[in-house]
């Protein structure tokens, strides 16, 4: 595609407003970069909890839930979506192995 005189090429992945989307709507790549932050929130929670000189847990979890949850579930209604657009809709099998993944790092 050509515009204005700039050729461009097709990629595979996408990086629109935070969101990795490819080529196929797959979501592997939003799924792998929201595990990465929870991961990354975790780290650095750790480093936070000291036990003569660290914040209370009561502060970490206020923090957990302000910092790190929004910025690992950001565009989670895109990227974890039903099979169906129906009440009774079950998740995909993806989706199932995702979440799994996300509720471990909670």
């Amino acid at each position: 595609m050509i515009l204005n005189g700039h050729r461009i090429k097709p990629q595979l992945v996408v990086k629109l407003l935070g969101i990795h989307i490819n080529n196929k709507l797959r979501w592997k790549e939003q799924a792998a970069a929201a595990l990465g932050k929870g991961q990354d929130w975790l780290i650095q929670f750790r480093q936070l909890v000291k036990v003569s000189k660290g914040a209370s847990t009561k502060n970490i979890h206020q923090l957990y839930i302000a910092i790190a949850l929004p910025q690992m579930l950001y565009g989670a209604d895109i990227f974890l979506t039903p099979t169906q657009h129906n009440p009774g809709a079950t998740l995909k099998k993806d989706n199932c192995v995702i979440i799994t993944k996300l509720r471990s790092i909670q």
